[in-house]
């Protein structure tokens, strides 16, 4: 069953093997599958705190971390496709959300060289309270100003969008995401118009605006009203545009230069800048942008 999960995700045939043996190792040590149970248990409730049993689960097989905590998520996907089922949610958006999966177990690869996930964000998933409908993942989530014009205050719900990594982003495949949520989440209309939030390294302008116009980044970053913009020095999204994570005195002429994103964040570093981002907002009505 887990060999199955992983090819029905694309998962590259190394990780795939190397996952499956992890799981024949893990589920012959006495004591793994109550852990399993326990850890399963704790996950599917919003909140609760699983990551405990996660660690023991590792420190008693004795496998990587990483590579444990990924068995575990595939194994919870099987339950969690009956959810789906008897919640009358479609097998696509089932196999769009839990492409998360691969996002980052690539992510995993090419920052540590291991097939596994060194992240723990994949709860929402499992409570079905973040979905992905094509090319974006989305949750319903408190607005967290003051004030948006005149369609928000603090504490409203509005729907919050995250951009998972490991495939392009065409403009096109951006606004048919969008028409899915606006049909997806009715109860999220007010007036027929839906908004939309996003707080992303994507949209920090600083970056983004070096970018030449016609650019899948540059688009996406046009579709948003920007309300509020956040400069993070650590620069922890560097990993996401190299996979090589960001320290003080990183050598930047060694680094690749093969795209317009990777020359433009060079360039921005170089001239004294850093990494940001960016709170935008957009309102969709009869599923289409309303344009700024």
């Amino acid at each position: 069953m887990l060999r199955t999960i992983c090819q029905r995700l694309n998962f590259p045939a190394e990780a795939t093997d190397h996952l499956v043996r992890a799981y024949e190792t893990m589920k012959n040590i006495p004591g793994t599958e109550q852990l399993w149970n326990d850890a399963q248990e704790l996950f599917f409730v919003r909140g609760a705190n699983y990551g405990a049993v996660l660690d023991q689960i590792a420190q008693t097989t004795g496998v990587h971390q990483y590579t444990a905590d990924m068995v575990f998520y595939l194994l919870c996907s099987i339950p969690l496709k009956e959810r789906y089922e008897k919640q009358g949610l479609s097998e696509k958006i089932f196999w769009d959300s839990m492409a998360d999966l691969k996002a980052k177990l690539m992510e995993c690869r090419n920052l540590y060289g291991i097939w596994g996930t060194f992240v723990r964000w994949f709860q929402l998933f499992y409570t079905c309270e973040r979905f992905a409908l094509g090319r974006l993942q989305y949750q319903i989530s408190p607005f967290p100003y003051d004030t948006y014009k005149d369609l928000l205050v603090r504490d409203d719900k509005a729907l919050s969008c995250h951009i998972p990594s490991g495939s392009p982003m065409p403009i096109e495949s951006v606004l048919d995401s969008l028409r899915q949520a606006y049909d997806f989440y009715p109860q999220m209309r007010k007036d027929g118009k839906t908004i939309v939030m996003c707080h992303s390294w994507m949209l920090y302008e600083p970056l983004i605006s070096r970018l030449p116009e016609h650019s899948n980044l540059r688009k996406f970053y046009d579709l948003f009203d920007i309300i509020d913009v956040q400069e993070r020095p650590e620069n922890g999204d560097f990993e996401r545009i190299f996979n090589v994570k960001w320290s003080q005195g990183l050598n930047l002429s060694t680094m690749p230069r093969d795209t317009s994103l990777q020359r433009c964040t060079l360039e921005l570093l170089e001239n004294g800048g850093c990494l940001g981002a960016g709170y935008g907002m957009l309102v969709l009505e009869n599923g289409e942008v309303i344009r700024k």
